[in-house]
């Protein structure tokens, strides 16, 4: 009888740690457990991490270096192929040379940049920057260099036609990428107060399983599992109102966010912290006087394989898209915003970076691979660069290629000279305006002119 009791605890006992394990397995590798609302935030609460494709260490040491350290460069462009543009027997022949000094303990540089059709020159300028003004001469557009200081920058850019200056600087700051999406341990705190009002704020009846559904991301098609947050304009407008409040007397929580947005060159109403307040404050009113304004918002994140692979924010007409996806030496980011996209994709040691315009008007893919090479240490590091350019039919792929040397000796870099300067600064915006006119009008004669000289048809730079 005794034996017999042993087998029924035994049996027992290994029943209990076999639904125990399954269990847990249940818990912490699937949904089983959760809520439709746990789940949401479980994966909601990882966007953060398509962030960390761009946040890298590896070039700090050759960053710093550059910073401190005289240096030359000697570069090379080249023309791989192209489509629709010019006989390849005529674009293998053109090459960009690159010849750059730079001295940061005296805060000049210059670069010489000629651009050659076999042995024949086509063109040349050059590039200097001498503390806070930079420069640009060449000899087919101007007598003299044409200079701007570096601060108005974004009134300038506007005068010259260019119409959304948003994330246009002011002036040019030597911000690493790191530095920008820096967050101490106290700001994540503070940052994640006001996002739990999310949860909080909202009942438990807006969030819902979608179930499977198929998810495409680089042409890969992947079984994912939607969980999505539907707001109502009311109740948007009611959990805008909530955080901006939140926000608006966290003086953390906004000295961060104004130092931020200085980061990505946003107007001045947004970098102090007054005006900001004030901002949010109008924002508040009239969200309160008019909540339909706020508009529908829907929020989906797809789960794979316990991971957000995509999140899918819709507020009105506008749509926001976020792909994520990682392996062990693969990371596959983009943003998508309405018809922009922009990606970012570490395969190895290789980074690349794209933007496209997928409207149909304005079709447009820019490609950008990078890798380096070699080291600070051995003063031996070589930049490599492959740009494709897509639009409509028209495809055009550069090859770049540097070696960079750290050296104390270094020539004398040269400054602006005794040529006729223009200090766009000096001058009005109608008087700037003029003279961006003029001098579009000068570089796109002299642009289709030195293509037609080597055998390319091309059309103006800019169009006026």
């Amino acid at each position: 009888m005794k034996r017999t009791i042993n087998y029924k605890l035994i049996a027992i006992i290994t029943t209990i740690c076999v639904l125990v394990i399954v269990g847990l397995l249940l818990f912490f590798k699937t949904d089983f457990f959760r809520t439709k609302r746990s789940a949401f935030f479980r994966y909601f609460n990882q966007i953060p991490d398509t962030l960390s494709v761009i946040e890298t260490d590896k070039f700090d040491k050759y960053n710093a270096k550059k910073e401190s350290t005289s240096y030359t460069r000697k570069g090379e462009v080249t023309i791989q192929n192209s489509s629709n543009i010019a006989d390849s027997n005529i674009l293998d022949k053109i090459r960009m040379s690159i010849d750059e000094k730079s001295n940061p303990s005296e805060e000049k540089t210059s670069i010489d940049v000629s651009i050659n059709q076999s042995s024949a020159n086509v063109a040349k300028f050059n590039l200097i920057k001498n503390k806070d003004s930079f420069g640009f001469y060449s000899s087919d557009v101007s007598s003299g260099y044409i200079i701007a200081d570096n601060k108005e920058l974004k009134r300038i850019a506007q005068d010259f036609g260019i119409q959304n200056v948003t994330f246009f600087p002011n002036e040019v700051r030597n911000i690493g990428i790191s530095k920008m999406l820096e967050t101490t341990k106290i700001e994540k705190s503070h940052i994640n107060k006001t996002v739990s009002i999310i949860k909080n704020k909202v009942p438990q009846t807006a969030y819902s399983k979608e179930g499977r559904k198929k998810v495409t991301i680089k042409d890969k098609a992947y079984g994912a599992t939607a969980y999505k947050l539907t707001l109502n304009a009311a109740d948007n407008a009611s959990l805008q109102i909530a955080m901006l409040e939140k926000m608006s007397t966290d003086s953390i929580l906004m000295d961060y966010l104004t130092s931020k947005f200085k980061y990505f060159n946003l107007e001045d109403k947004y970098t102090s912290i007054n005006s900001l307040n004030n901002e949010m404050q109008q924002r508040i009113e009239d969200l309160k006087k008019n909540p339909n304004m706020a508009g529908k918002l829907e929020i989906v994140v797809y789960e794979y394989k316990q991971k957000n692979i995509r999140t899918e924010i819709t507020l009105g007409d506008d749509k926001i898209v976020i792909d994520n996806l990682t392996t062990d030496k693969k990371h596959y980011t983009s943003i998508s915003f309405n018809e922009n996209k922009f990606e970012a994709n570490l395969i190895d040691d290789k980074y690349v970076y794209a933007y496209e315009n997928t409207s149909e008007e304005n079709a447009k893919r820019i490609e950008c691979t990078f890798d380096q090479t070699g080291s600070v240490d051995n003063n031996d590091i070589r930049n490599n660069l492959t740009i494709v350019y897509t639009s409509g039919i028209k495809s055009i792929t550069y090859s770049y290629s540097d070696s960079v040397t750290f050296t104390d000796n270094i020539d004398k870099i040269q400054d602006f000279g005794n040529l006729t300067k223009v200090v766009l600064n000096e001058f009005s915006d109608d008087e700037i305006k003029t003279f961006a006119e003029l001098l579009k009008s000068k570089i796109n004669d002299v642009y289709v002119k030195k293509g037609a000289l080597i055998g390319i048809n091309l059309d103006p730079i800019f169009v006026q």
